[in-house]
């Protein structure tokens, strides 16, 4: 009988070299080559990942389905790569998992969120300029035909300087424009070249007198109206006139290009008319005795006769009531928006009435009203 020492001796040596067996059979197996690993990984990667997107879709259609009209949906995507061994093959195997959270914001909340945002105001918007705003102050300068001869709407001081109605809107806008209101230049023109001007691009706007009429739309654009107007026709004291009618026979005296010149060439083409090009021209006229009458803007005639009380306005309101604009060159939107959005905003001060005040109110007799003539806001 052996040593029971030598039996533990024999089975330890046995032990030791099956150990020893595994360990270099497992050695061989990780010494390969692993020329085909990278595919491994990449065909793992691929199937994670388009297992992820075909989830992820799912989930998508699944909460769209869910969500009231109107909702958003909020995906948020948590990818989280692990690399491991396998214990057969001994490959190395990426997994990628992909965790998809979807939250779902109402449409209402959404509101709520805009509502709490503080409104932009209109003064906000203006500040903000565009694209014809912003070349006028690369120019510097914005250009605006006026009268020269058509007091008190415009006309030159006796200092040489413009002013008027119409001259103190054109230098509020500048002051909008530039934040300095010198920074107008006023180009002079006549009642027959308004609309060449703009068309030419000899001036950015035109704040001459200038009544809104269907057929000048055709070829500028109107800001909002802010003053009213009507024809009228002024006549010696001792005249009795009270319908056009009674012109047959005399001479009537207006401006080329005026409302005035359209509606009696169109409704009395047998008056006699003589015709003028400026404004000092037609009245000379009439105070020369080379005409009986003249027609022309009542709101203008109102101011005339106070000066000249020799005359009166005989007929006070002829044709359609109608109104004075802005004018801009046709097609220039944003231009125009510019100074509509303006005339909105002079109204919350009543502007137009101050300007009536300062420029107007003087020149016309005690019966005639700021409301007879201004308007604010561009609403009649």
């Amino acid at each position: 009988m052996k040593p029971v020492s030598s039996v533990f001796s024999y089975f330890s040596v046995i032990i030791l070299a099956v150990f020893l067996g595994f360990f270099v059979a497992s050695c061989e197996k990780k010494s390969q080559p692993t020329e085909s690993r990278p595919t491994q990984v990449e065909q793992n990667i691929t199937e994670q990942n388009t297992t992820g997107a075909a989830e992820q879709d799912a989930s998508a259609t699944e909460c769209a389905s869910d969500c009231a009209e109107g909702d958003s949906v909020v995906v948020e995507t948590t990818q989280t790569t692990e690399v491991s061994t396998d214990a057969n093959s001994g490959d190395v195997v990426v997994t990628t998992t992909e965790t998809i959270t979807m939250s779902q914001e109402s449409a209402e909340n959404t509101e709520n969120a805009e509502e709490a945002q503080p409104a932009e105001s209109a003064s906000d918007s203006a500040a903000l300029p565009n694209a014809a705003i912003a070349a006028l102050q690369k120019k510097g300068v914005v250009r605006i035909g006026v009268f020269g001869d058509k007091p008190p709407f415009g006309y030159i001081d006796k200092n040489g300087a413009n002013a008027g109605y119409d001259v103190a809107f054109a230098k509020r806008i500048a002051q909008e424009i530039f934040g300095d209101s010198n920074k107008v230049e006023f180009v002079l023109v006549e009642a027959a070249n308004r609309v060449e001007f703009l068309r030419s691009d000899k001036v950015d706007i035109i704040l001459a007198n200038f009544t809104k009429t269907p057929e000048r739309a055709e070829q500028v654009d109107f800001t909002l109206p802010y003053m009213k107007v009507a024809l009228g026709v002024a006549v010696l004291q001792d005249l009795e006139l009270a319908t056009p009618e009674q012109l047959q026979g005399k001479t009537l005296i207006v401006n080329k290009g005026t409302t005035a010149d359209a509606f009696f060439t169109k409704n009395y083409p047998d008056v006699n008319m003589l015709k003028y090009d400026q404004n000092t021209e037609a009245f000379a006229a009439l105070l020369d005795g080379r005409g009986d009458a003249l027609a022309h803007d009542n709101t203008l005639l109102f101011a005339w006769v106070k000066e000249n009380p020799r005359f009166k306005v005989a007929i006070k309101e002829l044709g359609n009531q109608d109104v004075i604009a802005a004018a801009v060159q046709k097609g220039n939107t944003e231009l125009r928006q510019f100074i509509d959005d303006l005339m909105l905003r002079l109204a919350e001060e009543q502007f137009f009435h101050k300007a009536y005040d300062t420029t107007l109110k003087a020149h016309f007799t005690d019966d005639i009203k700021a409301d007879d003539i201004v308007i604010e806001g561009g609403k009649l």
